[in-house]
């Protein structure tokens, strides 16, 4: 049986990314300076231009540019009140539009780069260059992982079905795919410190109080690779240490995740994931090449996890110190190397170059 691949949202959102319904242009074309000088009042009058020009939105592609256009005033806002929501009739308008799309009621990762509109309407905080390719960097990587996520789909159901022919070139195709998105990662970090990110964007990244529940910034951890992790190594008894690493991020994250993924990591959590199924099998000598792919597709996830997990630790001193703890943490990160090792192993055992960091 033929599998289509799950569906990538390249066209969906540039047209979002084309429309601007709040008239927000002008507007939000200041607002790096707003933050600059942490102009509050500057802020909230912006967002309470923007949130009464909203109650006319009231269809789901419009309401998507208009959570990204108040989401982002309301986020520069909130920076500058640690702990407070915004004000009520700003509250409302981002749950009443959030309510509309069925997405997170502030601003998102898709809202941020792939629904972000390129060149002089590009919406930033800061307005600076190491932003900029940060936005760039996270919107082509989310569109190449949801391609990856769709040659995923095709690998599993080809591996159930034992089409093997099919499951080793859907495996490599997942496999370009994650290459290409860790060299877009190495382009983004040779261009932005850890200490610009820590120091300078992450301040922006706050979580937002709205409706008795605290609703998370856009993040990495919002990205498709999370699909990808849960695709492939859900319930392999080989990564039981990091099993609930994966479940407990994933679990964490669903919200925020596309309604397609959602289903996806949902329908696959309670069950084992690709590579524990394939594990599962006995060895046959025609699966030797299937079970090579996939090994190598998880070697493939370790050559970005590694120097991900560098890149996370130099930000996490430079914003609280060599003894950093408390709610940034780098285990989860380290759990989640163990997951993907493991499970690579149960399957062929890692070259000791690729075992370690």
């Amino acid at each position: 049986m033929a599998v289509t691949p799950a569906p990538t949202h390249t066209e969906a959102d540039a047209a979002v990314a084309a429309l601007d319904p709040l008239g927000a242009d002008a507007l939000l074309a200041g607002l790096p300076a707003l933050n600059r000088d942490g102009d509050a009042a500057g802020l909230q009058h912006r967002a309470d231009q923007l949130t009464e020009r909203a109650g006319d939105v009231h269809d789901p592609d419009p309401a998507r540019a208009a959570l990204r256009d108040l989401g982002i005033v309301a986020a520069s806002w909130c920076r500058l009140h640690p702990g407070r929501p915004p004000a009520d009739r700003v509250a409302a308008e981002l749950l009443r539009l959030g309510a509309l799309t069925g997405e997170p009621p502030r601003d998102s990762l898709p809202s941020y780069t792939t629904r972000n509109p390129a060149g002089g309407r590009r919406r930033t905080f800061t307005g600076t260059p190491e932003e900029e390719l940060f936005i760039a960097g996270l919107a082509t990587g989310a569109r190449v992982l949801d391609e990856a996520v769709g040659h995923c789909v095709v690998l599993g159901a080809a591996v159930d079905e034992g089409r093997h022919r099919d499951a080793v070139a859907a495996a490599r195709a997942t496999g370009e795919a994650f290459a290409a998105f860790t060299r877009l990662f190495h382009s983004v970090r040779r261009g932005m410190t850890g200490r610009f990110f820590a120091e300078e964007l992450r301040p922006f990244f706050p979580p937002i109080d709205l409706g008795g529940a605290s609703w998370q910034a856009p993040s990495g951890a919002h990205l498709p690779i999370l699909t990808l992790d849960v695709l492939l190594y859900a319930g392999s008894a080989a990564a039981e240490p990091g099993t609930g690493t994966l479940t407990a991020h994933a679990t964490d994250a669903l919200p925020y995740l596309r309604p397609d993924h959602r289903e996806l990591v949902s329908a696959r959590l309670g069950g084992p994931g690709l590579i524990a199924r394939l594990a599962a099998r006995p060895a046959a000598e025609a699966e030797a090449p299937l079970r090579a792919a996939v090994a190598d597709l998880t070697r493939a996830f370790l050559r970005f996890r590694y120097p991900h997990r560098k890149l996370a630790r130099d930000a996490l001193e430079a914003r609280l110190g060599p003894s950093a703890d408390g709610p940034y943490r780098i285990e989860p990160l380290e759990g989640l190397i163990e997951l993907v090792r493991a499970a690579g192993d149960s399957l062929a055992p890692c070259p000791d170059g690729e075992r370690r960091p």
